[in-house]
């Protein structure tokens, strides 16, 4: 249900894919961005101070292989929604939306892959949220 009044239609499930893919993009540009202007400082320091340079290298060094990490846990995550909305756009067994269980198929096959996909995501939201905290942790020290 999107406002609790209607069920998803098939736009919604696609301007939700479209809006997934948009995401999924923007992550993409952010961590090559991100890449792309720390080779960039590295270089600029090391014509200016060589100590700092090493220093810089090594906080990067530290720190990029955890937010990669995190970046590309997201990337997954948003694969596995378009996915998720993929299997229910173009679910040809009937389902229906329930206000207190969700999305209720009336083939137990789709409905064991709709949980085997639900799981997934929900597995992999936990493992970033688990992520940001301990990268938050570790930043106030």
């Amino acid at each position: 249900m999107l406002d609790g009044k209607r069920a998803y239609q098939k736009s919604d499930l696609t301007q939700m894919q479209n809006n997934v893919a948009v995401a999924e993009k923007r992550t993409e540009e952010f961590l090559s961005y991100f890449e792309n202007r720390t080779s960039q400082a590295r270089r600029e320091l090391a014509d200016i101070d060589p100590a700092a340079a090493a220093d810089f290298a090594s906080g990067i060094n530290k720190t990029f292989p955890k937010m990669k990490e995190l970046y590309l846990q997201e990337t997954q995550y948003l694969r596995e929604i378009d996915a998720l909305l993929a299997f229910i756009r173009e679910q040809s067994g009937p389902f229906e939306v329930t206000s207190t269980s969700g999305i209720r198929f009336r083939n137990a096959g789709d409905s064991a892959e709709y949980d085997r996909r639900i799981a997934s995501i929900n597995k992999l939201a936990a493992s970033i949220n688990a992520m940001k905290v301990k990268s938050q942790g570790d930043a106030g020290k």
